[in-house]
């Protein structure tokens, strides 16, 4: 259609917990606090977490549930249909949906995977860094 499309990375908005009780929430990565701040001012790096529910083929519910967690997803319960299908309910980090979550489901499924989303994410504490990536000491 002759349109010039623009690109970009999905944002997730982080949330950081100071130490004096004050929630802030990060909009881009250069709000994220340096290594001094965070072991002297922070107390909890705050990640969005959504609940999903994964419906696929009972035979790759062994596939699926590998991806889930490469993705960090927590398991809260698993069923089965009279179908033949299972219905996986996890806990999974924002961050992993909008990184392609579904697609790596469906392609461990053989395009069977359906992957469902809670819209209300909740605020859990992470274990997670920023990481600097330098190209000849300048950061890219």
């Amino acid at each position: 259609f002759g349109a010039e499309v623009l690109f970009t990375s999905p944002t997730v908005p982080y949330k950081v917990r100071w130490k004096d009780g004050n929630v802030t929430t990060l909009e881009a990565l250069d709000d994220w606090p340096d290594a001094a701040q965070l072991s002297r001012e922070v107390s909890d790096i705050l990640e969005p977490v959504v609940d999903i529910e994964v419906v696929t083929p009972r035979e790759h519910v062994g596939a699926c549930l590998e991806h889930l967690e490469t993705a960090r997803a927590q398991q809260t319960g698993i069923e089965s249909t009279l179908d033949g299908r299972s219905i996986i309910a996890c806990a999974a980090p924002w961050a992993s949906v909008v990184d392609g979550l579904g697609e790596r489901l469906a392609h461990a499924s053989r395009g069977h995977a359906t992957l469902a989303v809670d819209e209300l994410p909740r605020y859990e504490a992470a274990d997670v860094a920023k990481v600097d990536v330098l190209l000849n000491g300048e950061p890219v």
